[in-house]
Parts: C-alpha cells; sequence; structure tokens
C-alpha cells in the first residue's frame, strides 16, 4: 500500500499530538493489518472498528 494513502493521517497526527489516537484506514483490498502509521482495514472487516473503539472506553 502506497504511503500516500496514509498522507492524511499523519497531518492529523502531528495537529493532535498526543491527543490522537493511531489512524483507521479502510480500503478495497482483502486483508486487514497494522503498520506503523495507523491501522488497515479490508471493508470486510469494517465491523472489527467499531469493535476496537468499544474496547477502548
Amino acid at each position: 500500500m502506497s504511503q500516500d494513502f496514509f498522507k492524511g493521517l499523519v497531518k492529523w497526527q502531528n495537529i493532535a499530538g498526543d491527543a490522537a489516537s493511531k489512524g483507521m484506514l479502510v480500503y478495497a483490498g482483502a486483508k486487514s493489518y497494522e503498520k506503523q502509521e495507523g491501522h488497515v482495514f479490508s471493508w470486510k472487516d469494517i465491523g472489527l472498528i467499531e469493535t476496537r473503539q468499544a474496547k477502548k472506553r
């Protein structure tokens, strides 16, 4: 996956500082995984985002 996809997430993390959580990116691919810049979710796993957020509360 191109680093260009993460430009917006990285910009937000720089602006928000410590208040920013690791970013989340949804894409049309088949596999979900983690990168240094953030979590990458397959569109098929979009339900995992809500699960992940609920665990943080």
